[in-house]
């Protein structure tokens, strides 16, 4: 049993260095990737795997998650539209970046940590997990589009961004009741 463990770990050392072999000329890429919350230097090689470097193959960010299958769908039919999850897309890339996802969802003080608990608790755990798998998509092609590292964003610009969602909603369905609707913010007692 020894022997054959020893057998495996020779085997994975061979694999890992032809791996960094055919990886070497694309280090930038990796460190790019790498610069993702959540993306790891192994998880940052099977994403330049799947997606290449050259992100000018993909018009936009969500030209890119449409080929990935990790948007969000609908159908409508008589004026009604109901949320149908995502397609089958390439299978190695969404198992990635769902290990992506769950890794960010576990970090502290993030933008992604925020989001993930935000739509978690308005959507649930898998679909959150998804909806983050999707923003990390959005992330990688933004970096490899553009050459910069990854900002993080910050926890509060996940919560003004669901405050200010969820003004939007309000809004419409007073609207849709037939009501017109000015904000205005009620001034906060000193304190």
């Amino acid at each position: 049993m020894l022997s054959r463990v020893a057998d495996i770990e020779e085997d994975i050392a061979a694999v890992q260095g032809r791996i960094e072999e055919a990886v070497a000329p694309f280090a930038a890429e990796v460190g790019l990737l790498d610069s993702v919350v959540g993306v790891g230097e192994i998880a940052a090689q099977a994403i330049l795997a799947e997606l290449g470097p050259d992100m000018g193959v993909f018009p936009t960010a969500a030209h890119c998650a449409s080929w990935a299958k990790l948007c969000p769908a609908q159908h409508a039919s008589a004026g009604r539209r109901r949320p149908v999850g995502v397609g089958h897309g390439s299978r190695w890339l969404r198992t990635v970046l769902i290990e992506c996802a769950h890794a960010a969802a576990r970090s502290k003080g993030t933008y992604l940590a925020e989001r993930y608990r935000i739509l978690a608790r308005r959507r649930g755990r898998q679909k959150a997990i998804v909806a983050l798998a999707h923003e990390i998509l959005l992330a990688c092609h933004r970096v490899l589009a553009t050459g910069e590292p990854y900002l993080d964003r910050g926890p509060e610009q996940a919560r003004t961004r669901d405050e200010e969602a969820a003004k939007r909603r309000a809004v419409k369905a007073l609207h849709e009741l037939g009501y017109r609707v000015t904000l205005t913010p009620i001034p906060q007692p000193a304190g």
